[in-house]
């Protein structure tokens, strides 16, 4: 009896062993297929080459201190001039985003969201952010835009998707959030569809 209830007993730690071995290999295969996700994302939306560029920190201070210059004079060109025209690159808005953003609006900045970084093709403008809260989900929340004039003073934006890690966001509570904000600044929006996208008409009026 003895050694019968040894061997159960050998079985039975055999067995939770193998059992802890598959959970653990299970929860890391789901680990790794997530890290492969946010990496093929970070390569698809081009912000792994932005990281990049702005790894040096003197150059990112440098590039920074530029956009943050032609801020100003486009700032002024507007006040003095009915036309105006500025180009900024993505390099210079990420590099004032990692270097100024966090100190400048820490106050504007929900607590779970951090490292804003923008990149500009010719499909459109994606934005994507780091978003942890608090052990409930932790990723990466990217936004897809397009932007372009119809008129003076009017600007149509194209939303193409708004997705959490690789999973599509609801547009209609967006959407709520963003007229609370127009409406709260004082800008008149309109939505309309234009094929599969949502389509915010903005209206810049001056007093």
């Amino acid at each position: 009896l003895a050694s019968s209830a040894g061997a159960a007993a050998v079985g039975a730690a055999d067995s939770s062993g193998w059992f802890s071995a598959v959970v653990t290999k299970t929860v890391e295969t789901i680990l790794g297929y997530i890290g492969g996700w946010l990496s093929a994302w970070l390569k698809h939306s081009g912000l792994d080459v932005v990281e990049q560029q702005l790894a040096n920190p003197v150059e990112r201070k440098h590039v920074a201190q530029e956009f943050v210059e032609q801020s100003q004079q486009f700032v002024e060109e507007m006040k003095t001039s009915p036309q105006w025209t500025r180009e900024f690159t993505d390099a210079q808005i990420n590099a004032w985003l990692i270097e100024d953003f966090p100190r400048e609006f820490a106050d504007a900045i929900p607590s779970e969201v951090s490292q804003p970084r923008v990149k500009i093709g010719r499909d459109g403008i994606r934005i994507g952010v780091k978003v942890d809260q608090a052990g409930q989900w932790n990723g990466i929340v990217s936004v897809h835009l397009k932007a372009r004039m119809l008129a003076p003073n009017e600007v149509a934006i194209e939303l193409k998707s708004i997705q959490a890690g690789l999973v599509p966001v609801p547009l209609k509570s967006v959407i709520e959030q963003i007229n609370e904000q127009a409406q709260a600044h004082g800008i008149e929006v309109e939505w309309r569809r234009e094929g599969d996208h949502e389509l915010a008409i903005v209206r810049v009026t001056h007093e």
